[in-house]
């Protein structure tokens, strides 16, 4: 898990958020995600933030949440 600070231009406000990044897969979804993104290449460094999926693209496993295999990310974020 990665945390994210925000920070206004005021600096008097700071927020923090926490979301998970995902991988692009190496498989044949590779192209459906980056189309998703009107993508043309993609690097393995690139991450996939969790608010570009809907709920429904996670399971829970134990502590963690976990992406389902078909879920395909959203252009904007949720």
């Amino acid at each position: 898990m990665f945390f994210v600070i925000i920070y206004y231009v005021s600096l008097v406000d700071v927020i923090i958020l926490t979301f998970d990044f995902y991988r692009f897969p190496k498989d044949n979804r590779r192209g459906v995600w980056m189309q998703a993104f009107g993508l043309t290449e993609v690097s393995d460094w690139h991450r996939v933030c969790s608010r570009h999926f809907d709920p429904e693209h996670f399971t829970s496993g134990g502590h963690r949440k976990m992406l389902l295999r078909n879920a395909v990310p959203l252009t904007t974020e949720k």
